[in-house]
């Protein structure tokens, strides 16, 4: 809880009124049942870029919401505990009295996603 993190520097978000991540993924990522049957349709979305060293130079990755008020959070180093604790102010206070160790949990697991997909990574 103690580790620092940050967003990493060289990523983007971009809205949209499709699902570009999720179309770009039905065909690079064809083993990902999620995107197998994914079609074009309009709404909101966001659009995760991360530069790579790839054939195709860059990964884009569908997210949401929670995602990016980690990411906006994290424009400065924080320790985790930190972050849990600066979120609390974007939670309902029912959801922390009641349910405080769901809401880590969710914390921690798009922590996880956001770092294998190098979006946030640790500050030594």
């Amino acid at each position: 809880m103690e580790q620092q993190i940050v967003k990493s520097a060289q990523i983007e978000i971009i809205p949209s009124l499709y699902n570009w991540a999720g179309l770009f993924n039905k065909h690079y990522r064809v083993s990902v049942e999620y995107y197998l049957n994914l079609q074009i349709q309009s709404g909101n979305y966001l659009n995760l870029i991360v530069p790579e060293a790839s054939e195709n130079l860059f990964s884009l990755y569908d997210m949401d919401e929670l995602d990016k008020l980690i990411l906006d959070f994290l424009s400065e180093p924080l320790s985790i505990e930190e972050l849990l604790s600066n979120m609390q102010v974007c939670f309902d206070d029912v959801v922390i009295e009641n349910h405080y160790q769901s809401y880590v949990e969710a914390i921690v697991n798009a922590l996880k996603q956001l770092t294998v997909r190098k979006a946030i990574q640790p500050v030594e």
